[in-house]
């Protein structure tokens, strides 16, 4: 019986070997972050920022681009999911001047923020 039955072959992978080190370097910083994107001052606020129609909704970009960079930064020399760059790209780059106009426009601030929180 193999040592380790759980191991697959694309965990001798070097770069998977890098991220798991890289994840275990910074896991410090990935839980604090984590346990401050899941407090009631971000996700819950954030939702309920957004079911309200308060532009507070905004605050959200800010916490979604520090998650991206920290996750970016696990890893520097890789590029993250380019899916998970156009989620976080529509969701961080809108015009909130437009949200006046078209309340839908601030979907993809939560949608964005959302996915960065899954994949921290």
């Amino acid at each position: 019986m193999p040592d380790n039955i759980f191991q697959n072959k694309s965990d001798q992978n070097p770069e998977i070997q890098i991220l798991f080190e890289n994840i275990k370097l910074k896991l410090p910083e990935l839980e604090e972050l984590l346990e401050n994107s899941n407090s009631n001052h971000n996700y819950e606020y954030f939702l309920y920022r957004f079911y309200h129609g308060s532009y507070k909704v905004e605050y959200a970009i800010g916490m979604t681009k520090i998650i991206v960079k920290t996750l970016q930064n696990i890893y520097p020399e890789k590029s993250l999911n380019s899916l998970f760059l156009k989620i976080i790209h529509e969701g961080t780059e809108v015009v909130l001047d437009e949200l006046r106009e078209n309340w839908d426009k601030a979907r993809p601030i939560l949608e964005a923020f959302l996915h960065a929180k899954y994949f921290l």
